[in-house]
Order: C-alpha cells, then structure tokens, then sequence
C-alpha cells in the first residue's frame, strides 16, 4: 500500500492558504468601502477588518486596552498568511505577486531579504517582504516574533500619534458621521477605479512580455550581408 497522502488531503494547505488570502483580501476591500460608517460607528470592528495604520488611527476613541490585542492580531495574522503562502507556494507566489504589480520591485526586494532577512522583516514587514521571507526558508517561530515586536511598537506609536492629534481625528470622524453616505460613495468610486487601473496594468504588462517559441521551432539564422 502507498504510504503517500491523499492529492485532496497533500493540497490542503496550499487550498486553505489561498482561501485565507481570499477572505482577507475581500475584507480589507469591504472594510476600506465601508470605513466612513465604521469608523464612526464600529471603529473596533473597523481594525479587525482592515490591517492598514489609517484603521488604527481613526479608533481614537477606542480605549488602548482594547484596541491594542485586536490591532496587533490583525496585523499579525495577515502577515502570517502572506509567510506561509511564500514558504508553501515559493515561485508560483512571486508570480502573482508579479502580476500584482511588483514585478519592478520584486528583485530588489529579494536580494534585500535575502542579505537582511531579520532587519527586513523588523522594520518593513510588507506582505511583500512576509511572502519573500517564507520563500527564502526563514523559520515560522523568528519570523513570528520579529513581527510581532515590530506590530506592537507600531500600534504604541501609532497610539500615541493619534491621541497628540486626537482634535483633528475627531474633526474628521465628526464629518464622516455627518456625511457618511457621500463618503462611502466616494471611497467606492476611487475603490473601483482602482480595480479598473490594476487590471488595464495586468494586460499591459501580459501584452509586453515575449511569447516563448516552442521547443522544437527552428530560428532562422541571419541573412548573409550582400557585396
């Protein structure tokens, strides 16, 4: 009997991976599309949703011992997914992050983790930088704990610029409750621009690269200059 997994059960991971990936994707876009409202109303819910500063930010008025486990985790687990998803996926994940639009940045930023892998991942954990670091084999348990240092320094100073400007955050949520749905409407139109932008950049870029000739096509050599 074949002591080898099941195909179903040896791609589970990868499945689960992408389908993770997936699902925060179309979280961050629907807490993006929904922020005026959440941030006025759910700003908690509004940082569990999105992992971006601007979230953490506008939860002034969230206390810090609330918001500081949920902002950290959020950060924490999107970083993890893009880990995993490079350490699980390796080339094939650098080539959606191409097709994301990276291609112009992706070697330099490898050749920069893979010289200054911890200082890379402590400083500027990206997804790209995440998803470079489990591809070039870094172990889970550092990568974990650089992140996580990095995160709760980051939420402390983010914290900490938002209470120093506390007055003009609450100017801000204060006309976002007044006209939520302009807002709304407002950050769905730049949303979806920006989906149309994104996928005219793919096919141009799918457009410039060069078809690959087949194994067995023969090139013709150049013509002999005339006398």
């Amino acid at each position: 009997m074949s002591t080898q997994p099941h195909p179903s059960r040896r791609s589970l991971p990868r499945r689960a991976l992408i389908g993770l990936l997936v699902g925060m994707l179309v979280l961050d876009r629907s807490a993006a599309a929904m922020a005026p409202w959440l941030a006025t109303h759910h700003p908690l819910l509004l940082v569990a949703l999105d992992g971006t500063d601007k979230a953490v930010l506008l939860a002034v008025r969230v206390s810090l011992i609330t918001l500081f486990p949920v902002a950290v985790a959020r950060r924490l687990i999107g970083q993890s997914v893009y880990f995993f998803l490079g350490r699980r996926l390796g080339p094939d994940a650098k080539q959606w992050l191409t097709a994301r639009g990276y291609g112009g940045l992706l070697g330099r930023f490898e050749r920069a983790v893979r010289r200054w892998s911890y200082p890379a991942v402590l400083v500027a954990p990206r997804d790209i930088v995440c998803l470079l670091a489990g591809d070039l084999g870094m172990g889970w348990v550092p990568f974990l704990l650089l992140a996580a240092v990095r995160d709760v320094a980051m939420v402390l100073v983010l914290r900490l610029f938002s209470e120093t400007f506390a007055h003009q955050i609450d100017s801000v949520l204060t006309f976002l409750n007044a006209y939520t749905l302009p807002a709304t409407l407002v950050v769905v139109a730049v949303i979806a621009l920006q989906f149309v932008w994104s996928r005219l950049r793919r096919r141009a870029l799918a457009g410039a690269q060069p078809v690959p000739l087949p194994a067995n096509a023969v090139v013709a050599a150049p013509a002999e200059p005339g006398p």
